[in-house]
């Protein structure tokens, strides 16, 4: 179902017959053309985004090394913030959060496109 892509953090799926490419760009599911979500998926910060003077910390789920981003509490559970939001997904699917199944397929798709980061950014999810 899912075709590879030049780009490590799109998706694609068959949806009517036609190939859907997507991403997860700030936490919102979004579709596009390939290119579109590659441009929309550059780095726009010159900074890290890490919160200034925090330690480092290895990430108790994938093993990354990560520091506080300023993005909830990922840093007192001792997670990176991907691994933090796939956690924060799987609970919502574990407690029947969604509408139905579609939802419950975006919410999936939305860890494995989290998880995707993590390995592109040397984790083991």
């Amino acid at each position: 179902m899912n075709q590879t892509t030049k780009h490590p953090l799109i998706g694609t799926l068959i949806r009517d017959g036609m190939t859907v490419f997507y991403a997860f760009i700030q936490g919102k599911y979004t579709e596009g053309t390939e290119q579109e979500l590659e441009k929309a998926l550059k780095p726009k910060k010159k900074h890290s985004g890490f919160t200034r003077g925090s330690g480092r910390y290895l990430c108790g789920h994938c093993g990354r090394s990560t520091r506080d981003d300023g993005n909830g509490d990922s840093v007192n559970v001792g997670l990176c913030s991907q691994c933090y939001e796939v956690a924060g997904i799987e609970n919502q699917i574990s407690d029947g959060n969604y509408k139905d199944e579609d939802e419950k397929a975006k919410f999936e798709a939305e860890i494995e496109a989290l998880n995707n980061i993590v390995r592109a950014r040397g984790g083991k999810p």
